[in-house]
């Protein structure tokens, strides 16, 4: 059944991976990071690289374990630019990630023996004006199986840790999974999506030592789902054709109203040490990519067959 409902919103599976922020009319935070820092980081990329499977310049043959050269290149140029300017860039981060993700995706075949379509809604040029809702109707147009938003939070709360999922306000309602199959209802696929890879992402990030932050709040507003999935509603007033209020993320929103399943990861806080040291100097790009990819993977029943040359 969990695989006849992920099925059904798309005659293949397409990923959409929409890179946070970016562009003119959507910046990102940025956080200052120390060279003593960035060093740290250095260090821990060179250890990587040098490991034993990584001689031949190959992947591996079980996905998930390491990652390519040029996905390290990647995470290079990141760190290059922190040497130059002691500022991480949330939309370089994001940018960065979306990339490794969308290189391994597209070494995956699903059930029908079909190439994934991976997507990216932008490709980084910071002259590109592109709003939440023009990559939700993107991802409409490619019949994406989900839309998935990377991004990276920050607080003026140093104390705040750990990665957590929004998902649409769907998923916390339980009335839409108690349908039978003939009983099919947009709301209730995007539900059932949306709750299936939100879900796995968490248990694979938990998995690669990622902190779950299970105490977000919103002053009140907050609605905890369950293990580091949360939904925030409108406040003002705002409803679907359902009469339930709209989702308060725009992304999210735009997503229930056009028929496409979206949830919005934010990985870690850049705003917190231990994150931060996470990410930077115990390989967490590389591992919350990864971790990304595998629940994709599994949720979908994709199957890893390497191509000759990948993106």
């Amino acid at each position: 059944m969990c695989f006849l409902l992920l099925s059904a919103v798309a005659k293949s599976v397409v990923i959409v991976i929409d890179p946070g922020h970016g562009g003119i009319e959507n910046k990102g935070a940025c956080t200052a990071i120390s060279q003593d820092v960035v060093k740290l980081a250095r260090k821990a990329l060179q250890n990587t690289q040098s490991a034993k499977s990584l001689h031949s310049g190959h992947s591996v043959d079980k996905p998930g374990q390491f990652l390519q050269i040029q996905q390290y290149e990647l995470i290079e140029e990141l760190l290059v630019k922190l040497e130059e300017t002691s500022m991480l860039d949330e939309a370089d981060l994001n940018m960065v990630v979306a990339k490794i993700m969308q290189q391994i995706l597209v070494n995956y075949i699903d059930p029908r023996n079909e190439c994934v379509k991976v997507y990216l809604t932008h490709d980084g040029n910071s002259e590109t004006s592109l709003t939440l809702d023009n990559r939700v109707e993107q991802a409409k147009n490619m019949n994406a199986s989900i839309l998935i938003s990377i991004h990276f939070n920050s607080s003026n709360d140093h104390g705040r840790q750990g990665g957590f999922v929004i998902v649409p306000y769907v998923v916390c309602d339980l009335m839409y999974f108690g349908f039978s199959l003939p009983q099919f209802t947009q709301n209730g696929i995007i539900g059932y999506v949306c709750k299936k890879v939100a879900t796995k992402i968490i248990n694979e990030w938990r998995k690669v030592g990622l902190c779950i932050n299970s105490d977000f709040g919103f002053h009140g507003e907050k609605v905890l789902c369950s293990d580091g999935k949360y939904m925030r509603l409108s406040t003002d007033g705002e409803l679907y054709d359902d009469g339930h209020l709209t989702d308060y993320y725009r992304i999210l929103k735009c997503g229930m109203k056009l028929g496409v399943p979206v949830i919005l990861l934010e990985a870690c806080y850049l705003s917190n040490f231990e994150d931060l040291l996470f990410l930077l100097c115990q390989n967490g790009i590389a591992k919350i990519a990864l971790a990304n990819v595998t629940a994709i993977a599994d949720c979908f029943k994709l199957k890893y067959k390497p191509k000759v040359n990948s993106i």
